[in-house]
């Protein structure tokens, strides 16, 4: 779309569109205006019920001001962020145009716009099946919420523990994967037999989290009476790449603790769940080792860690006792997922070529290894540091993690990626990160926008994707609005030209001149590769 710029008189400025309104929070919107053909652009704001006058908008602080006080906006930027709203409130907003000689437009036409509100009260979860370590909650799909925040404590108990919704366990608030709206059921596990748990739910939108529900509480069951043959494992603490585990006191000679990894295991095209992936955990290297080779813990040290697991993951682990009578059947499994040492991969500038990768890893780390491909791909590349391009998996050089950024090139334009990211500390590489898509766009597109307009002239800045630092390879062309008739701009006079005979331009700002002073122009700019 071209893109339209009037040359301005000392005169009068032209009324300007109405604003549009980009984005709101419970106490902020963010507004803005097209080309505004002038210096300065003035912001107006007032409650849209009642007989409130009108209050101008503080381009530096963003909040309200008494009207004539403030900083107006520069128009060239183009948006405007008005805080110091109320929640759940509908506003008017307003605009003119001002030019460099005090000359002021006629305001626009009002907008209203209604700041978000944090969601309301939900009602209680509905309890399903409960045995002696677990429950089923459910609820109906509430409208205009993107999650659910589920805290669960024990009756007579003050600290409240939110559910995880990716491995069904109660962890720390502030941890864990809150439930979708939409799933609408939450398995919660590993809970103690015979205990009367409360729990209340918070509903959650892009404002933040609503009020708790009323309080509903159930009691698990009782445990079974094979339990005196089993021993039931708890997680007392996590690390990265360590869980401790430990179980009550128990008459036995000795504990035997098996784990996995958590994972769907692919055999003839089926998913099935294979018993031979199970581990033992050795009590001496405090490792998961084939069973062979592993010794049974002490049952009265009542605890056991293992070590060098991969952050980030999730484990099952399960327990057995040894007594006179021999071996007795393995207990229920117990799900323990270790600490994720890297975030996912942050994306920076990208343009039709190139997209800058970003990180934050802990501080024991040495390098990160990235992995990008096309999405409609399975092929994985290396990111390699010494040439920013891709190679082969197990190639390159991967980026130290204390540069936390790189800038990847030799991509292709309009095409979709994901990218991924482990990092190395002294025990080794971690898992990779989660994936991370983004999109490269088109080297036919540049960003452009009018700076100035005055007299004659238009002041436009290109921020144009280039493969080639430097190069000049974007043409400019001009037209008065209605005429059918393009003009090139020819980068080294600024004048207008005949179409072809136009010198072109790189990144950066242009200065049309010799234009005819209160017209409206059509400009567009083309790439050439």
């Amino acid at each position: 779309m071209p893109l339209c710029c009037c040359v301005s008189k000392n005169t009068k400025p032209l009324k300007m569109p109405p604003l549009r309104c980009v984005q709101t929070t419970a106490n902020s919107v963010t507004l803005q205006w097209g080309a505004a053909h002038a210096q300065n652009v003035e912001v107006r704001c007032r409650p849209y019920k009642g007989a409130q006058d009108w209050m101008n908008v503080d381009s530096q602080t963003s909040q309200l001001v008494p009207l004539g006080t403030g900083k107006t906006s520069n128009a060239a930027m183009g948006s405007l962020l008005v805080g110091g709203l109320k929640e759940d409130q509908e506003y008017e907003f307003t605009c003119c145009a001002m030019n460099g000689t005090g000359h002021q437009g006629v305001y626009s036409d009002p907008i209203r716009v209604k700041t978000q509100a944090k969601p309301k009260k939900l009602p209680p979860l509905q309890i399903g099946s409960v045995t002696c370590n677990s429950v089923s909650l459910s609820w109906e799909q509430p409208s205009n919420l993107h999650s659910l925040l589920i805290k669960i404590r024990k009756k007579m108990v003050s600290t409240w523990l939110n559910v995880d919704a990716k491995t069904g366990q109660l962890v720390p608030c502030g941890e864990g994967a809150a439930p979708t709206a939409e799933s609408c059921k939450v398995d919660v596990v590993n809970l103690e037999p015979s205990t009367e748990y409360e729990i209340i739910v918070h509903g959650g939108n892009n404002v933040g989290w609503g009020p708790a529900s009323d309080l509903i509480s159930f009691t698990t069951e009782e445990g079974s009476e094979q339990d005196d043959d089993m021993v039931k494992l708890s997680c007392t603490s996590t690390t990265r790449s360590t869980v401790q585990l430990s179980w009550a006191p128990i008459d036995a000679w000795c504990v035997g603790v098996r784990g996995r990894l958590k994972s769907t295991v692919i055999q003839n095209g089926k998913s099935v769940d294979n018993d031979d992936y199970w581990l033992q955990v050795d009590t001496f290297r405090n490792k998961l080792v084939p069973e062979r080779e592993a010794w049974a813990a002490q049952a009265s040290a009542c605890g056991i860690p293992v070590k060098k697991l991969d952050d980030g993951e999730t484990y099952e682990f399960a327990a057995r006792i040894l007594t006179s009578a021999g071996w007795g059947p393995w207990g229920e499994p117990i799900v323990v997922t270790t600490q994720l040492g890297m975030s996912p991969i942050r994306i920076g500038k990208i343009t039709s070529t190139t997209v800058q990768f970003e990180w934050t890893v802990p501080e024991s780390a040495v390098n990160v290894a990235i992995r990008c491909k096309q999405l409609k791909d399975d092929k994985w590349l290396h990111v390699d540091s010494r040439t920013n391009s891709l190679v082969p998996l197990g190639k390159g050089i991967a980026p130290r993690a204390s540069d936390g950024a790189i800038i990847l090139r030799g991509l292709t334009e309009e095409t979709a990626y994901e990218v991924g990211a482990c990092a190395r500390t002294a025990s080794g590489w971690g898992p990779y990160c989660q994936r991370v898509p983004f999109e490269t766009p088109s080297t036919n597109v540049s960003v452009m926008r009018c700076l100035k307009a005055s007299g004659n002239s238009l002041t436009l800045q290109l921020n144009v994707p280039s493969s080639t630092d430097g190069a000049n390879n974007v043409a400019i062309r001009c037209r008065k609005e209605g005429e059918s008739a393009w003009m090139d701009v020819d980068a080294t006079s600024g004048k207008l030209v005949p179409r072809g005979t136009g010198t072109k331009c790189a990144e950066g700002t242009i200065v049309v001149e010799g234009l005819e002073e209160g017209a409206r122009y059509e400009v567009e700019t083309s790439r050439d590769e």
